[in-house]
């Protein structure tokens, strides 16, 4: 019997487990795109494969599953029938966002979530960022918020308030005032550049290496 194939994309389970905790609607999509394959997916199945030995970073509560679930039916990437799911679109690694009509969260939201709460804080944690920056339209990807600040750091925009003498990964920071430029967030382009749309112009860019 031929084994079926992979989604591409799709993270094994040693994987997840060896990597960083994932918790909420992102557990639940990795789950569900394991799931797949012709059997309808249940509320039991996915809490199940959270509890198996072979997935034990991955968390969500049966409230968050059920709406999560609820939202994805609602935007035709799952159909349900009689309590059980199919999943009919799959998009792939990146958990879609999706609003509890069926609406997708727009490309971008994130970001400018993640700036506007920057901006409103002036002084913060990332913690901070994905617990107040957060609402039910938008939720702030601790590992996006991560990447976007160290950008901002790189560029002068945001300065290190605390790190840990045992631990190099900061844990407080402090947006300069005069780096509050306006309502868009800074953009980090592909060409290894910030560039800043209140300001049109680009304010930051990574120095290439010096030919010998």
């Amino acid at each position: 019997m031929a084994a079926h194939p992979r989604h591409p994309g799709r993270q094994p389970a040693d994987k997840i487990a060896t990597g960083r905790a994932v918790t909420g609607q992102d557990a639940v999509w990795i789950a569900l795109r394991a799931l797949s394959g012709g059997q309808g997916i249940t509320l039991d199945r996915i809490m199940g494969y959270f509890a198996e030995a072979r997935a034990p970073r991955l968390s969500a509560d049966r409230k968050t599953v059920k709406d999560y679930l609820a939202r994805l039916t609602a935007a035709a990437i799952l159909t349900e029938a009689d309590g059980a799911y199919l999943l009919a679109q799959d998009d792939g690694a990146k958990t879609p966002r999706v609003r509890r009509d069926g609406s997708r969260v727009e490309m971008g939201a994130g970001r400018r979530a993640i700036w506007r709460t920057i901006r409103i804080l002036g002084q913060f944690t990332l913690d901070d960022l994905v617990r107040l920056g957060s609402t039910e339209e938008v939720a702030i990807n601790r590992v996006d918020a991560t990447h976007f600040v160290r950008w901002l750091v790189r560029a002068g925009y945001v300065m290190v308030t605390d790190r840990p003498a045992d631990n190099r990964i900061p844990t407080g920071y402090r947006l300069l005032p005069s780096k509050s430029t306006g309502p868009l967030p800074p953009q980090i382009q592909r060409s290894h550049q910030l560039f800043d749309p209140n300001l049109r112009k680009v304010v930051w860019r990574e120095e290439e290496p010096a030919c010998l």
